[in-house]
């Protein structure tokens, strides 16, 4: 990939190939919980490059804003949220989630608020997200994925502010290979059992099975297992582009959000629909293994903020525990996946150049989703996004199948558009790691 790709793929402000592409289609603009009160205090978004405020007027409707009030540019994030409106602070303009002028002080005259208008867009929650349609025009259909169709306890979203474009945390998701060697704390910890990982411990470089779907792609992992029947592990992934992806055993998906080229918000989202998430063990268990409590997020300057005035800088800071590493009682010296990840996304710098990098077969998935990106911020400006699956039916999946098992089984519901292409194969075609 040459920086004139890289750069394509990569950069999301306004009147970017990849930005446009992205306006086009639903973006999560923030969790509903972040504007839970009606009539409560604005937030300040960074998204694509550009600032917006999101509030829920004091009916309960959410609205999303440029940030600037249309008179002057104030911002509209330290404005008054009340009777149905936000008003800005400097001179009164009252604006209505529709962006209508409700209010002028200034000028009273009606045919000035007919003609003036701030600018406004297209919100609907779902599944615990603002998700937001900034292009305007038709609409894309719903982000209905599977954690919408759960109880709200029976769902947990955490996110986690990454200082790194938003292609770099996905590529992460996409690769396999990594999960037994960043993450062998882990591993080792929940080999055997009910949740039993150790056939990502003993098989280091799995074969993958990488295949295009009608939402991006899914891919099967096939890892060896220890039995004389000589069967198979496989973690099926799946990615629905742009942003999000679904990684085994299921239940929990996760997401990488632009706010701007070098700047990132990580959701981690997981669902049941057993067992509630809202409070217990099962909530706890979470939070442990991906290390997504408060505090440890605020160790590691990943903790979301919504920043009143000013840029988004350099958050994250991350600490290793060396004396551990030495004794052996933690691999990576960081604290839970989701930490371990980041660091890694992080190092990278805040926009990676890829020409400089040696792709091998185990990165395959990592090359179809680039191939994707791709596509997505090539394709014609004056062609609204469409999407032909049924999202509600992504899913991802593990299981440990006999010699002769289709693991397609595991995921019956994907429609695959095209051919399959194996890592090994991959290794004897100089096309597949272009």
């Amino acid at each position: 990939m040459n920086q004139n790709e890289n750069e394509r793929m990569c950069r999301v402000g306004p009147g970017t190939a990849m930005g446009s592409a992205l306006r086009r289609r639903w973006v999560a603009a923030c969790l509903s919980t972040d504007v839970s009160e009606p009539g409560g205090a604005p937030v300040r978004i960074k998204l694509l490059g550009e600032w917006f405020v999101v509030f829920r007027d004091s009916e309960g409707v959410v609205g999303m804003l440029d940030e600037r009030c249309p008179h002057r540019g104030a911002s509209l994030a330290f404005g008054r949220n009340e009777d149905c409106g936000l008003r800005c602070l400097w001179h009164g303009w009252k604006i209505g989630v529709d962006g209508v002028l409700q209010e002028t002080p200034n000028i009273a005259d009606d045919h000035f608020r007919q003609r003036v208008k701030a600018r406004s867009y297209d919100v609907v929650e779902l599944g615990g997200f603002v998700w937001a349609h900034l292009a305007g025009g038709e609409r894309p259909p719903l982000p209905d994925y599977q954690w919408a169709h759960v109880p709200d306890e029976h769902r947990l979203i955490v996110a986690a502010d990454l200082d790194s474009n938003f292609t770099q945390p996905l590529e992460g998701l996409a690769d396999s290979s990594h999960v037994g060697i960043l993450h062998s704390n882990l591993v080792a910890k929940m080999s055997g059992g009910a949740k039993d990982l150790s056939a990502l411990r003993r098989d280091q470089a799995p074969r993958l099975l990488v295949e295009p779907t009608d939402f991006g792609f899914h891919y099967a992992a096939l890892r060896k297992v220890d039995e004389p029947t000589g069967g198979h592990h496989v973690r099926i992934t799946a990615y629905a582009a742009p942003l999000l992806f679904f990684i085994a055993p299921g239940g929990q998906a996760f997401m990488s959000v632009p706010q701007d080229d070098t700047h990132s918000r990580f959701y981690n989202i997981f669902w049941s629909a057993t067992e509630p998430l809202s409070d217990g063990p099962a909530r706890q268990f979470r939070l442990d293994m991906f290390g997504l409590h408060r505090e440890q997020l605020a160790e590691y300057g990943m903790l979301p903020e919504h920043p009143l005035v000013g840029d988004l800088g350099r958050r994250n800071h991350f600490t290793q525990d060396r004396a551990g590493m030495r004794a052996g009682s933690t691999f990576s010296g960081l604290n839970g996946l989701t930490s371990e990840d980041a660091a890694m996304t992080a190092s990278m710098g805040d926009l990676y150049d890829r020409a400089a990098e040696h792709l091998v077969p185990a990165d395959l998935a990592v090359i179809r989703l680039r191939r994707i990106l791709r596509s997505i911020a090539d394709e014609d400006a004056d062609r609204p996004a469409r999407m032909t699956t049924e999202t509600s039916r992504i899913t991802a999946a593990e299981a440990v199948l006999g010699p002769n098992a289709d693991w397609h089984a595991l995921v019956p519901h994907h429609n695959v558009v095209g051919r399959a292409v194996a890592a090994d194969d991959a290794a004897t075609d100089d096309e597949q790691l272009v």
